[in-house]
């Protein structure tokens, strides 16, 4: 394993020691009763008993704890921007100045870049080498069980929360388009999950690429995109210079609509600058507020289920994951507050 450290060798920059990472909280465990057949079950009321924690994000609203993957065509700058998470992640900043991560060491398994090209491109995005990252680099890593318990007992060893690997082809042998070996290696993958360490998978997308889903333009069998809890697609554009991020699916939440990026470089640095959503995208989020406004106007304070029957009740139906998106940016963004409910629950009122 390489540390940034030694993939940044140029000149001697002053290293501070990093407190310690914060340890990523548990899943939720939930005891099961035994079955002769070494099964599990739970009653209906066994299940619902359960008190299970809110989701994480590894980046907020952006990648979800868990395994994501981000599909582009070459030359879309996925390492860039796998790069970009990787430093905001490792120094808890906000990626592109926007939005919130978690803490955690990186490691980075890269089957597809030289020692030389990282370190150029890190150079170009920052100047510090004291980070939390370690590097993999061009070791001919496979996702077999025995590499893979090493690599789990070394992010364990070393605070690591998030492992990326670049690329998916690069780390099996199996056919791509066939949906049981794909199970099999995704299966393989989700061990490092299992274990609470987050994945962020680059892969390649079809050379076509103009699916009317993102999602559809992914490489392989669609088994990968069931896979995955979380699925962000790369597309650049050339004439501009700009990146569109769509994330296609995401497993525990309503999807984030489209963002836009703008490449910023020169001969000595390299920017992801964040502009927006797309137009299409706002205007549905503002359409979304507005209404959920009126309600609160209307009623006062009320929980997440009765604002959604008052929009049914008005003709405008809304899904339950796209009301909680809503309700949580425009409680960050001190529009609305909420106070504690029977349970889990919440209860909203205007700010």
């Amino acid at each position: 394993m390489e540390s940034i450290q030694s993939i940044i060798a140029t000149k001697k920059i002053p290293i501070k020691k990093n407190k310690r990472p914060p340890q990523r909280e548990e899943f939720a465990v939930v005891s099961l009763p035994k079955l002769r057949n070494e099964l599990s079950s739970l009653t209906m009321k066994q299940l619902m008993e359960q008190d299970f924690p809110e989701s994480e994000w590894v980046v907020n609203r952006l990648i979800p704890e868990g395994l994501t993957v981000l599909s582009a065509q070459p030359a879309s700058f996925k390492t860039w921007l796998l790069l970009d998470i990787a430093i905001a992640v490792s120094n808890g900043t906000p990626l592109f100045n926007t939005f919130d991560t978690k803490r955690s060491g990186v490691l980075i398994v890269d089957e597809e870049n030289s020692a030389r090209l990282l370190q150029q491109r890190l150079l170009m995005l920052q100047k510090r080498d004291d980070l939390p990252i370690h590097f993999m680099i061009e070791q001919n890593f496979k996702l077999e069980d025995t590499k893979v318990s090493k690599i789990i007992k070394f992010c364990k060893t070393n605070d690591i929360g998030l492992v990326t690997f670049d690329s998916l082809v690069r780390i099996h042998t199996s056919s791509e388009n066939d949906a049981v070996q794909m199970s099999e290696v995704f299966a393989k993958i989700r061990r490092f999950t299992k274990e609470g360490i987050n994945v962020l998978v680059t892969h390649h997308n079809r050379k076509t690429g103009k699916a009317e889903n993102a999602s559809q333009d992914m490489r392989g069998s669609s088994d990968i995109l069931a896979a995955v809890d979380c699925h962000l697609s790369l597309k650049r554009d050339r004439e501009q210079n700009r990146l569109i991020i769509t994330q296609t699916k995401v497993r525990f939440s309503e999807e984030l609509e489209p963002i836009e990026m703008q490449v910023v470089a020169d001969e000595e640095n390299l920017t992801l600058e964040y502009i927006g959503m797309t137009e299409i995208g706002e205007s549905k989020r503002k359409k979304t507020e507005r209404l959920v406004n009126e309600v609160l106007t209307e009623l006062g304070e009320v929980n997440q289920k009765e604002i959604l029957t008052a929009l049914e009740e008005s003709g405008n139906k809304v899904n339950a994951k796209t009301l909680r998106s809503t309700l949580q940016d425009m409680e960050e963004a001190l529009v609305i507050i909420s106070s504690a409910g029977k349970g889990n629950e919440k209860i909203y009122r205007l700010a």
